[in-house]
Order: C-alpha cells, then sequence, then structure tokens
C-alpha cells in the first residue's frame, strides 16, 4: 500500500570507519559496551551506530582525567541517542549519573541496550525529549529555565532503563560532587537533515543553558548548506572550539569534535 506522506529522504552514507561488532569487543575504561544494531531492516537511524559515536566515546575516556579535573560535571546528557553507545561510553569514562534520550520510537533501542550493560545500570536512565518541545522531557524538568541553577539531569517520571543517576545520591569521580556543578551535553551525529537543524540547536540551548554548562558535539559534514546552518545557528548561543586529537587517541576519520561554552560562560571567563 502506497503512503501517503512523502517519502523519507535517502542517505547516501559511506561505510563505518570505525570496524567493532559492538557485541563486547568495544572498551571504554575497563567496560566492555554492548548495543545492538538492526540497521538496514527499515528500522531507522535509530538502531544503527554512526562513526560519530565511538569517536565521541574514545576521546572521553582519552581526555577523562583532564575534564575531570577542569569541570565539576554533576551529570551527562545525551540528545538523539539512538543505539546509546556514545551515552553509555561516556558514563563508563566519566562514572557520572547519564539520561539517554531520544524519540519515543528509539526508546526500545535505548533500553535494549542499558539491559545489555548492567555494569552501568546504576549510572544511567533513558527518558524522552523530542527537539521540538525539549521542555516537556523529564530530562530537562530541573527547575531551569535557560539561566543556569543547580539540579538532576537524570531522567524521572516517564524515564526507563535498568537503573538511572540518582540525584539525591552523591557520585564521586576525580573530587567532583554530583550534587553540584554543570551538566555535560552529549551530541554524537544526530542531526543531517536540514529540517531538524533549527529544533536540535534549540534543544542544545536548553539543555547547556547553565554557566557551568558544556556540550560535546561529535559530527561529520555531509553537506556545506547544512554546515552553514547548524554553525550559523550555534555561535548564536555558544562559543565553539574544535577538538583537536589527543596523543595515543584513536583516527577520528570523518569525525569532528567540538566543545560547545554557553555564551554566559564564556562572557564571565573573558571579565
Amino acid at each position: 500500500m502506497a503512503s501517503d506522506g512523502p517519502a523519507p529522504p535517502v542517505l547516501a552514507l559511506p561505510g563505518p570507519a570505525y570496524c567493532y561488532r559492538y557485541g563486547g569487543d568495544f572498551v571504554i575504561n575497563g567496560h566492555a559496551i554492548v548495543v545492538h544494531q538492526e540497521g538496514g531492516q527499515g528500522r531507522g537511524t535509530a538502531w544503527a551506530v554512526w562513526d560519530g559515536a565511538p569517536a565521541a566515546a574514545k576521546y572521553l575516556e582519552a581526555a577523562a582525567a583532564e575534564l575531570l579535573a577542569r569541570h565539576a560535571f554533576r551529570c551527562i546528557l545525551e540528545l538523539g541517542s539512538g543505539t546509546g553507545l556514545a551515552g553509555l561510553a561516556a558514563a563508563a569514562a566519566l562514572q557520572l549519573p547519564t539520561t539517554l534520550t531520544d524519540l519515543p520510537e528509539a526508546l526500545p533501542a535505548l533500553q535494549l541496550n542499558i539491559a545489555a550493560n548492567p555494569g552501568l545500570a546504576q549510572l544511567v536512565a533513558a527518558a524522552q525529549l523530542d527537539w521540538r518541545d525539549p521542555g516537556a522531557s523529564p530530562a530537562l524538568q530541573d527547575g531551569r529555565r535557560g539561566g543556569g541553577g543547580s539540579g538532576s539531569c537524570s531522567g524521572t517520571d516517564g524515564s526507563s532503563g535498568s537503573g538511572g543517576g540518582d540525584s539525591s545520591s552523591t557520585h564521586r569521580s576525580g573530587g567532583n560532587d554530583a550534587s553540584s556543578g554543570g551538566r555535560l551535553v552529549l551530541a554524537a551525529d544526530c542531526v543531517w537533515l536540514e529540517e531538524l537543524v533549527p529544533a536540535f540547536v534549540g534543544a542544545l540551548e536548553r539543555a547547556a543553558a547553565g554557566p557551568a554548562d558544556r556540550a560535546l558535539l561529535s559530527y561529520q559534514s555531509r553537506s556545506n548548506r547544512i554546515d552553514d546552518l547548524l554553525f550559523g545557528l550555534l555561535k548564536r548561543s555558544f562559543e565553539i572550539e574544535t577538538v583537536p586529537l589527543l596523543p595515543g587517541e584513536q583516527p577520528r576519520g570523518p569525525i569532528d569534535l567540538y566543545w560547545l561554552t554557553p555564551n554566559c560562560a564564556a562572557a564571565a571567563a573573558n571579565v
């Protein structure tokens, strides 16, 4: 039966640069990260691992000690998690409460993959988050309205998964107390359609609004037009810093990493 709606865009993308099976061979900070994929079976992009996820994961593993020494991150929030590989790996690398988010139809993939990593069950939860209405997500119901402040960024009241970060508990990593400090927002190769770029940037602005918040964007350029739109919008709210390859870090192939600092924090640092 023919569909009444327009056909979805066809993604003509190259094969993966990272050759892992993700059945236990992808190890971050001693944790074998397991994710199930069903790419190529009509399940959508959320059921496949894209190169941005392992690139971000390997960087966070290599940079973990420095990041924990420089930033008092209290938690991690991943946008457009898909299989959840990047968020699961971030939880393993930094040992911080982590919330994986995506649309409702992607939550089964997240639930399956959280359950496949019981060693991270006390740190990781999943929650629905629609970029077009990020404030409705339980992952962002922490009392912040664009002006900073502290609170939990774990999925609650509708989150799912084997476990989850408990905002009332104290998770220590590198001497940092997770009950204070900023949120690390992670976005790994999750936007390539032009019509979704403004919504993605809006969700990123909402998630990383506080002066102590930072966002790590793992991005593969596929279109100059999309690049110009994305980075043009990001520059309105963030200072953008390209992340160099660290000594011993695996080459990132087509992926570029960027640190995004809210303009309010960048302005304060320059005073």
